[in-house]
């Protein structure tokens, strides 16, 4: 039996790196491991116990805070309002751009993003000082507010940025919105005149969970989508959508399908992740629920081809399923290695019972979706509890000597694995 990957000792000063109780008090976070550096993003709190700031911490590849960035490792971005930080990018020249909602005391939402350049500063070229944020997402476009769960950052072949979320109406049915960003900050109007768009949607609901710029420059979107209300309720499953950049739905695209017009229903009841394929296509990651007591949900991927359908060479057109049982959906991610192989983990539980501990799991894929049998099934069990907290950021990369660097955002947490 292979033996399961290993903490790396030389990461940091214990296996595992905080960035330090000063950033957090925030309630989400987002996460973004790199090759030679890692960041992590959250709203954390002011002099007056507020949480309104900003900060990103970079670490080392050794697992160590970068003192060049901001002020000892940290950056803390105060533009004087309540932003809440959902996701945060890098762009090939270095800068760092870092995305979610912020709300005014008049209670309006708006997106906003911020941007600081190599050394953690705020980057005094991009719109305001660094900052930028929309108009009122309410007076923009025929919903009342967007949702504080989840905003993602998509970053443009023009160098322009989409912050993707999902607006809601008064029957709180969601859909696909975002707001679009140019390269140098301003609110860009040519996709409407206040630079945000709410999609289209055939269905009742569809609540976005992560979102990937395709090779034809459309949007994938992945989520749970919800049937329109029939006298036996909803019926909500996993699904993926195509959309243009202007809002509409491609209805096109995965023809076929029998769940939605442009719509592919996927075998899992949460669809979580996606990632681009060299060949044009999309895998996309969730969670599936086991067909036999105890019911419990496990880590899957599927593939699709550029137009939609299934790819009958992964897994033969199937759901690929991982070892990884007993999952929390909501705190997952998913890449390529550097062999194109699939890695995905998350959060696992040890059983089905009460107050059971939770750990950090990892599984590892073949390109075409079969069990690599070289990598064991890895559970990461020896962290502190605040590592762990369910909604928090979590993200993975692959280094280039093939180390693992994953980050959970519950207390600012890194792992290096061998």
């Amino acid at each position: 039996m292979t033996a399961p990957r290993q903490l790396d000792p030389t990461f940091g000063a214990s296996r595992f790196y905080f960035a330090g109780s000063n950033v957090n008090a925030g309630p989400t976070a987002g996460v973004l491991a790199g090759g030679d550096h890692s960041y992590v993003v959250r709203t954390c709190a002011n002099s007056t116990g507020q949480a309104q700031p900003i900060c990103i911490a970079r670490v080392n590849s050794t697992g160590t805070l970068d003192l060049s960035f901001g002020s000892a490792g940290i950056s803390a971005l105060d533009f004087g309002l309540q932003m809440v930080a959902f996701d945060v990018i890098k762009q090939t020249d270095g800068k760092v751009l870092v995305g979610g909602l912020c709300q005014l005391s008049s209670g309006s939402q708006k997106f906003c993003v911020a941007r600081v350049v190599e050394s953690g500063s705020p980057d005094l070229s991009f719109a305001d000082a660094g900052f930028q944020m929309t108009g009122d997402v309410y007076l923009s476009v025929p919903y009342y507010g967007v949702s504080r769960r989840n905003v993602t950052l998509v970053l443009l072949g023009d160098g322009s940025v989409l912050s993707v979320a999902s607006c809601y109406n008064e029957a709180f049915n969601y859909a696909p919105c975002w707001a679009k960003f140019s390269g140098g900050g301003d609110v860009d109007t040519s996709i409407s005149a206040t630079g945000i768009v709410a999609s289209t949607f055939m269905g009742s609901a569809f609540y976005v969970r992560h979102v990937q710029q395709m090779s034809d420059g459309s949007l994938a979107i992945t989520g749970e989508c919800a049937t329109p209300i029939s006298p036996l309720g909803r019926e909500q499953r996993a699904c993926v959508a195509k959309y243009s950049l202007n809002g509409m739905q491609d209805t096109t695209w995965a023809v076929g399908n029998t769940f939605m017009l442009g719509v592919r229903r996927l075998e899992m009841i949460r669809g979580m992740y996606i990632a681009s394929s060299p060949d044009g296509g999309i895998f996309v990651g969730g969670t599936c629920q086991a067909h036999t007591y105890p019911w419990h949900d496990r880590l899957c991927i599927m593939k699709l081809l550029s137009d939609g359908s299934v790819d009958i060479t992964f897994r033969d057109g199937n759901t690929a399923r991982t070892k990884l049982d007993f999952v929390n959906g909501n705190t997952m991610f998913m890449t390529l290695d550097l062999e194109g192989r699939i890695l995905i983990g998350g959060t696992c539980i040890a059983s089905v019972s009460m107050g059971a501990a939770s750990e950090i799991c990892l599984d590892r894929l073949q390109r075409d979706g079969g069990v690599d049998q070289s990598f064991a099934r890895t559970v990461l069990d020896t962290y502190p509890a605040k590592f762990l907290t369910i909604g928090s950021g979590y993200g993975a990369s692959i280094q280039s000597n093939g180390k693992i660097v994953v980050c959970g955002g519950g207390a600012l947490g890194l792992d290096n694995l061998g």
